[in-house]
Order: structure tokens, then sequence, then C-alpha cells
């Protein structure tokens, strides 16, 4: 069964272009090669599409790590 923290991580790896294996969990977008501000809406973008849910806009520039990510889509699943 996927989880949510797989499938947030495939999608950031896939967006980001890089095995999913390099992304640490717990880094921050900025130590993280490729993961800029327009890479930045698009995941965003995919994840809403794939969990189908809206990332409120105040927590949007919050959300600068997979766990970060991870966390506020447990939330909105609620």
């Amino acid at each position: 069964m996927k989880t949510i923290l797989s499938d947030t991580k495939a999608i950031i790896a896939a967006v980001l272009k890089i095995p999913v294996e390099q992304l640490d969990t717990n880094a921050e977008m900025t130590a993280i090669a490729g993961w800029d501000s327009l890479r930045h809406v698009m995941i965003l973008a995919r994840l809403e599409e794939h969990f189908d849910v809206v990332f409120p806009s105040d927590d949007i520039y919050d959300l600068t790590s997979v766990r970060a990510f991870v966390d506020e889509i447990t939330k909105l699943l609620k």
C-alpha cells in the first residue's frame, strides 16, 4: 500500500528529475538541487491534483520540505 510519504517523495523527485532515493525527507528545499520557485509551484500543483487537496495560500510558503508537505497533506485529508 502506498503512503502519503512515498507518493509525495515520488512526485517531488519526478518534478525535480532526481532519483527518489536522493530525496531527504527532512531537507529544506534550499538544500536540494533544482528545487527553485518554479519547481515549487509545479510540486504544489501535482500534489494537489494527486491527493485532491488544496493547500491554503497562507501555508504555501511554509511548505519547504518533503516532511512539511506530508504533514500538510495529512492534515488536509482528515
